[in-house]
């Protein structure tokens, strides 16, 4: 018997038990933080998800009064079901219809816009296309007419933006780039799908 009390409570058994101990507590801990990191990163995504909804309530009712004759006047983009289809004979000799779907972070919406002169796209709520995306600038590109082609060019060159079509990527510079059907705009965590109508 005093040898098992002489081994229990020996030296090595001891730092045995320490060792148990704080191995517990390490894995305890790592726990709590991923637990935590979670936590935090599920409150982040509800707060951007409820400013999202903000930001298409603003844009609704800041842009767009459910009258399509204003948003064509204006350069004004107008969201529309998604499923809805679009006419075709809306653009004109000044203007180009253009529909755009944008696939976020947290959701995806589309635009009918009829493009005469520019339209900027950005963080800012000044901008024509407001994107809910903290990874791109208050004012991060812009979208012209230039004999009845249309084009791209960057506003800044901090957060990059680029051009997919079909295989080809291309990163915007200074130039503007002539934008074809079917081409999609990459920019942050969102990306633009340009179709003609």
């Amino acid at each position: 018997m005093d040898k098992i009390m002489e081994i229990v409570f020996s030296n090595l058994a001891v730092c045995c038990y320490e060792a148990a101990v704080l191995g517990f507590l390490f894995v305890y801990f790592i726990r709590l933080k991923k637990e935590k990191k979670r936590v935090v990163e599920m409150n982040t995504l509800q707060k951007e998800k409820a400013r999202e909804e903000k930001l298409d309530q603003i844009l609704r009712n800041r842009l767009y009064q459910g009258n399509s004759d204003k948003a064509f006047q204006n350069n004004i983009p107008y969201e529309i079901s998604f499923h809805e289809e679009v006419e075709n004979n809306r653009g004109t000799n000044e203007n180009i219809a253009v529909q755009i779907i944008e696939k976020g972070k947290l959701s995806t919406r589309k635009y009918v816009i009829f493009i005469s002169d520019m339209i900027t796209i950005g963080r800012s709520g000044d901008n024509a296309l407001v994107l809910n995306d903290l990874k791109i600038a208050k004012e991060q590109c812009r979208i012209f007419c230039h004999e009845q082609c249309l084009y791209i060019q960057t506003m800044e060159d901090t957060h990059p933006v680029h051009v997919r079509r079909k295989r080809n990527v291309m990163q915007l510079g200074k130039d503007a780039v002539k934008l074809l059907d079917n081409d999609t705009i990459e920019l942050g965590e969102t990306t633009l799908n340009i179709h003609f109508i």
